[in-house]
């Protein structure tokens, strides 16, 4: 990677009232962005929408599809209704690659109200090798640029050399990535050393593998921003 590679941005992952709650607190001065996991709050998501309304912070809406680790296994339609239902709070939609197709008018209409998209992969049983992710990135670019986030199982150094290629070889676009599983934790740090686009941390239980909790890895990014 050519030059000094672009800063992290922190996304605070928000699965429960209580995450939201702490967000709304001291919590809230260590992310950068916040992620919406509308999938796991789904239950009680209209309630805490008006709560949601006072957070400063630019939001990441995530309603997960169940086939890439959303809860509660909402259907298709329920998880466009929900979209709908909280695009005016998103500063950002996040939608699986997989997904791309189905959800393009949501995707277009986002776009044109300066609404970013975030193409997402995940795999949690392997490190999809570099052709894979090559190919993944080109389908998941738009006519504006998208960033393009990858979470996936890293198990051997191997799987770690694969992602940080990635970054490597597209200084200039927004890639995210992050490893889950048994290198997630130290890859999560690599990674933003790196230049990932964006880094998730968790701000109460975590939801995923890997995810430092916000306030250690804060302190960590510090300490590499130091060099």
């Amino acid at each position: 990677m050519s030059g000094i590679p672009r800063k992290s941005r922190v996304v605070g992952v928000i699965a429960s009232e209580n995450d939201l709650e702490a967000v709304l607190g001291e919590t809230g001065k260590l992310i950068d962005l916040c992620e919406l996991r509308i999938d796991i709050l789904e239950p009680c998501s209209a309630r805490l929408r008006d709560l949601a309304t006072t957070l400063s912070i630019p939001k990441v809406v995530a309603v997960r599809d169940p086939v890439e680790g959303g809860l509660n296994q909402l259907s298709e339609a329920r998880r466009s209704e929900l979209f709908e239902e909280w695009f005016g709070l998103s500063s950002y939609i996040d939608l699986e690659l997989r997904n791309l197709v189905r959800f393009r008018s949501l995707a277009g209409r986002a776009e044109t109200a300066g609404i970013q998209i975030i193409v997402s992969l995940h795999d949690f049983d392997k490190t999809p090798s570099l052709q894979e992710l090559e190919t993944a990135l080109d389908k998941s670019r738009g006519d504006r640029q998208r960033i393009f986030k990858i979470a996936c199982k890293v198990t051997r150094w191997d799987d770690v050399k694969v992602l940080s290629e990635i970054l490597e070889k597209h200084p200039e676009t927004p890639i995210a990535v992050m490893g889950m599983g048994p290198l997630g934790k130290l890859s999560r740090i690599l990674f933003a050393g790196l230049g990932s686009e964006l880094a998730y941390v968790s701000v109460g239980n975590s939801v995923a593998s890997g995810q430092w909790p916000a306030d250690k890895f804060r302190l960590l990014l510090s300490e590499l921003e130091r060099r």
